[in-house]
């Protein structure tokens, strides 16, 4: 019994390969097939890419995350991308804390850049559901001018953060500019 299973293995192999070759052209190896394979990095904590975006009015912006676990009760995330209108540095900052949530978006350097950040009026809420971070229906508002306490409305929107894995210290890299 145990000869007939491996002469049916024998058999369903061979006819594998006859199909393979059916059209009678043999693959040939290049360099490029024979070449080893460089080995594939294995992700650390830092690496992992987690993704979002964020939506204000009109705007989109797609960003690539860093995701911070706080204390074991809050989380914090960083989101990289560039504004679609003229290719400027754009930062996100999401922060869910048990006191205060807070999401800004901000244009050039984190600590002397335009932001884009809700009405400070209207509390809301950073839902975080497993690895997602999220809130909608936030007006934004661009409290760069002058006058600190009259922004000018940029309209209502929304983030989504997908977290693919959460650092647990925030280290001084994710804000080179000492913000």
């Amino acid at each position: 019994m145990k000869w007939r299973h491996r002469w049916n293995v024998v058999l369903v192999s061979a006819a594998l390969l006859v199909a393979g070759c059916a059209d009678g052209n043999r693959p040939q190896l290049t360099d490029d097939v024979a070449a080893p394979r460089p080995p594939t990095p294995v992700p650390t904590p830092e690496a992992v890419n987690s993704a979002g975006e964020i939506t204000v009015g009109e705007w989109y912006f797609p960003l690539d995350f860093r995701c911070f676990d706080v204390d074991g009760t809050s989380t914090f995330a960083v989101g990289k991308g560039s504004d679609p209108r003229s290719g400027e540095e754009v930062t996100v900052l999401v922060q869910q804390f048990p006191d205060v949530d807070y999401v800004a978006l901000v244009f050039g350097d984190v600590s002397s850049g335009r932001a884009w950040e809700p009405a400070v009026d209207e509390p809301f809420e950073v839902v975080r559901t497993g690895n997602v971070l999220q809130a909608d229906g936030l007006t934004f508002f661009d409290y760069g001018g002058d006058d600190a306490d009259a922004g000018e409305l940029i309209g209502e929107g929304g983030f989504e953060v997908r977290c693919a894995a959460f650092e647990v210290n925030i280290p001084e890299d994710v804000f080179p500019s000492g913000g």
